[in-house]
């Protein structure tokens, strides 16, 4: 109500933990929501499932898959990674601005996939999404 259709919107989607069917409602009621919004809009999330849920049932909201390397830089996150993205099914990856550069990103950019990066909150930060990302997701001094 407050924007009215006048500027995009990126909607994160945090997961509840437990079984699939909180995932689903979660995400019809976002749906709902959004069918009576004017503007672009996009949804992302960490859960890969949410990412899908909307692929299948809302195939017209513009879809992310939020990556982060953190912690997970060895074979078995790059394994998880490569799954998310083959579940998920994105139009977008939105990946960590502390991850970049990336050898996965740069492959999925190369493929065609578009990436942006968060939390983008400085010009140094600003310079390193312009070299490794499509966009930044920006707030603060990222943003000017």
């Amino acid at each position: 109500d407050q924007v009215a259709g006048t500027v995009p919107l990126l909607i994160e989607l945090k997961s509840p933990k437990g079984r699939a069917g909180r995932i689903s409602a979660l995400c019809l009621s976002v749906r709902r929501v959004l069918e009576g919004y004017g503007g672009a809009h996009a949804i992302m999330s960490f859960d890969p499932r949410v990412v899908r849920w909307f692929a299948n049932r809302s195939p017209h909201t513009v879809r992310g898959l939020v990556v982060t390397e953190e912690n997970a830089k060895a074979l078995p996150g790059q394994i998880r990674r490569r799954l998310a993205l083959w579940l998920a099914r994105p139009d977008f990856l939105a990946y960590d601005i502390r991850d970049l550069p990336s050898r996965f990103a740069a492959g999925q950019r190369k493929r065609g996939l578009p990436v942006l990066t968060w939390t983008v909150r400085s010009p140094e930060l600003r310079e390193r999404a312009g070299e490794y990302a499509d966009a930044p997701i920006a707030e603060g001094p990222g943003v000017a």
